[in-house]
This record gives structure tokens, sequence and C-alpha cells, in this order.
């Protein structure tokens, strides 16, 4: 999906598990507070700092200032953030709600999969379906 390059005051960051055949795979994804739309999302295997550092940039190329993130407070996120100098702010509500209520609409889309996507799903038949769903959100939803 195509994301305007912009100024951006505020984004909330957060991640979560998926599995697929008897794996966990997590999807991160980055929502921009003020217009609610998705402009960053990753799919990936493991979630470490490194995966938190290509996540952000992936985040900062949509971006052209360097916005507050909004994060909880895991631990992969504030090595990444310092790393790319950017300031931060560990929330578990407020702001940051924006992105659990994304999280709470792909999980009940994926509640039609019984929490899990079809059996002899590959990683990235995944990823262009979570990449499919964010640009229909943000066409529709927001």
């Amino acid at each position: 999906f195509d994301v305007k390059k912009r100024v951006r005051r505020s984004v909330a960051v957060d991640e979560t598990k998926v599995k697929i055949e008897n794996n966990q795979i997590y999807v991160w994804n980055a929502i921009d507070v003020d217009d609610r739309s998705i402009i960053a999302v990753h799919v990936s295997e493991t979630r470490t700092p490194l995966d938190a550092i290509y996540f952000l940039r992936k985040m900062l190329d949509r971006c052209e200032n360097k916005p507050l993130i909004l994060v909880d407070k895991g631990p992969w996120y504030r090595w990444a953030l310092k790393r790319l100098g950017l300031e931060y702010d560990n929330q578990r509500f407020g702001e940051r709600n924006v992105i659990e209520q994304w999280y709470s609409l792909l999980k009940s889309r994926l509640k039609i999969f019984w929490k899990r996507f079809p059996y002899h799903s590959s990683l990235p038949s995944v990823k262009n379906w979570i990449v499919t769903w964010c640009a229909i959100y943000n066409l529709l939803w927001r």
C-alpha cells in the first residue's frame, strides 16, 4: 500500500503474535495518531531489537520528520529507538490506544481463520494478506 510522506506529530507503534501453521509470526504496525492511518507494516518470524530497527526505519521513510513514537514497554524497542535518535513515550493507554483498536479489528478478522492463518499458508502469503488488509483499512475504516 502507498502512504504519502509527510510531517507527523506522533506515531503509535506495536506488534502482535499471529499463528501460522505451528509457528508464531509477528505483525508490526505504525499508525499516525492524528489521522489514524497505517503508515508502516512489517511481518517477521522474530521479535528482536533488529526487527524493531528495521520496522522503525520503514516507518521513518514515510515521515518528513522524526515524530514522537508511542510504544509499550517491549524491551525490543528501547535500543532501536535510541539508535535512531527518536523521542519516545511508554504508554499503555491514552493516544497509543489507537493501535490497540486496530489490532482488535485485525484479530476479529482473524477469528474467521480460527485465530490462525489457513493450512499451508506461507510467510509471503501472510505478508500479502496483512498488507492488503492495511490498504483496505486506510481506504475504508479510518
